[in-house]
């Protein structure tokens, strides 16, 4: 029986054209993702930089400070400070600094994370130099460079708590976060099919 046999390439054809097909989708779909998510980054409020920045670099001092107190042990004698206060302070500060680069980047949990960080972070070290100025050591007249310095820890904290509360919560930053919640955030991830979709 005589018969001309179907090329192997010309079977191929409707497969590869199904598949060129699929990667064109999943191109498009990228490039809109990027897209959007370039024009919500470009929207990021001036407030919620200044705020994240600051964050960043009150919790990088921590760090340091934390740093030169372990480093040198009659430091760290004279200030009375524990081992689990030293990992209650840096871990507080990573927290901050993680917070604070989750909200920069427009996660959709970024911005309640960082006001209830910040607001325990700075908070607390507000209420232990008020309690501070009241305590019985500090009532001479020799400790008042001490207490002017301790009243303004409290003035800078406080500060820092509301610069934080009021970027955090204003309606620019409150919209700029609604929409960026809106976008995908996983990866496209291919099926099964070969076909891509989202997580």
């Amino acid at each position: 029986m005589t018969g001309y046999a179907t090329p192997p390439n010309i079977q191929m054809e409707p497969t590869r054209l199904v598949s060129r097909l699929r990667m064109s989708l999943r191109r498009a779909r990228l490039i809109w993702r990027v897209r959007q998510t370039e024009e919500t980054m470009a929207s990021r409020p001036k407030r919620l930089i200044l705020v994240t920045v600051l964050d960043c670099v009150f919790g990088g001092i921590a760090l340091l400070a934390l740093s030169t107190i372990i480093a040198q042990p009659e430091l760290r004698f004279e200030l009375d400070l524990s081992v689990i206060r030293i990992v209650i302070i840096g871990f507080s500060a990573l927290c901050l600094i993680g917070a604070a680069a989750w909200a920069f980047f427009g996660h959709r949990y970024g911005r309640i994370a960082l006001l209830y960080v910040s607001v325990a972070y700075f908070g607390y070290i507000m209420v232990q130099n008020a309690v501070a100025l009241f305590d019985s050591s500090f009532a001479n007249l020799d400790h008042a460079q001490v207490r002017t310095k301790l009243l303004g820890n409290v003035a800078r904290n406080c500060l820092h708590v509301g610069l934080n509360v009021w970027a955090l919560t204003s309606p620019k930053t409150t919209a700029y976060f609604a929409k960026n919640s809106a976008l995908p955030n996983r990866p496209l991830q291919p099926t099964s099919g070969g076909q891509a979709e989202v997580e």
